[in-house]
């Protein structure tokens, strides 16, 4: 197990994370068109790679290097199928309903941490990761559950393989370069997939999505830089909990923004989502 200073820098990284997550989410919610998802997925990530490339080019020759191209291969394939799933769930789903099946991501991963990463798993993160799903299933209500929920939880298989995967990266390599590489590796299927689905735009349409995608590139850029160094200072079943507190950004940015209703169900989801995130803070103070 690292140690409890890291475990709390790890908590504080994920959480910041999870602030820059949801306002992606909010840029999407802006797109508000199924039509032009592999566009704006394609702008995205385009704009990531020119915004990268130079801190990427800045390091030496040995940082430059891959280091891990299978893993890369693998979390960019991962981050493809995660970023279509988010945006069709976000265009059909509210902010907050999207987000709460998002979040059962953490409960995977401490689950994942334990049967692939052989990391023990103390009774406290698991006893806090299901108090936290009980949350999400409070807060969801079987009145949500409909097609749209169900491409919601691919979103969350998708975020735990794609966190989990970082510890497989030799720790030499930089975020920077962690970014680079899982972005162009996922260059080529995703420009094989806008140019099968084209569709044509104003030039006013192009400029807009294009801000749309270079928002987005920079907050999931920095939700993707936030997640490397967080689990690269704490066990991922430890630190994982702090995901949950997307949950909160996705409901107030869902309120004032969207104006979406927070009923009852969702406040008291969001106060067990909340709870183990204080208990677990505590805990790593305390050690």
């Amino acid at each position: 197990m690292k140690y409890s200073g890291g475990l709390l820098m790890a908590m504080a990284l994920l959480v910041l994370g999870n602030l820059f997550a949801t306002l992606s989410d909010v840029v999407v919610k802006a797109l508000g068109d199924g039509n032009t998802v592999f566009q704006y997925l394609w702008l995205r990530q385009v704009a990531t790679l020119v915004l990268v490339f130079p801190l990427w080019w800045a390091q030496g020759p040995s940082q430059r290097r891959p280091g891990a191209i299978k893993i890369h291969l693998l979390r960019a394939h991962l981050s493809i199928i995660g970023a279509t799933c988010t945006l069709f769930a976000l265009l059909h789903l509210s902010l907050a309903t999207a987000n709460v099946i998002f979040y059962a991501a953490p409960l995977l991963t401490v689950l994942a941490a334990f049967i692939w990463l052989k990391e023990k798993v103390q009774r406290q993160r698991i006893i806090n990761a299901v108090i936290g799903f009980i949350g999400v299933m409070i807060a969801l209500r079987p009145d949500q559950l409909h097609w749209a929920a169900l491409v919601a939880f691919v979103v969350a298989i998708t975020i735990t393989g794609f966190n989990l995967l970082v510890v497989k990266l030799p720790k030499t390599i930089s975020v920077v370069s962690v970014m680079m590489w899982t972005n162009l590796c996922a260059l080529p299927v995703t420009s094989i997939l806008v140019l099968a689905t084209w569709q044509p735009m104003s030039g006013q349409e192009f400029q807009d999505l294009l801000i749309l995608g270079t928002c987005a590139a920079i907050t999931v850029g920095i939700y993707q830089g936030c997640v490397v160094l967080a689990f690269r200072q704490a066990d991922a079943s430890a630190a994982v909990i702090a995901e949950y507190s997307g949950l909160i950004f996705a409901a107030l940015f869902g309120y004032y923004l969207f104006n979406e209703s927070l009923d009852i169900y969702t406040s008291m989801g969001i106060l067990l989502i909340i709870l183990p995130i204080a208990l677990q803070a505590w805990q790593g103070k305390r050690q």
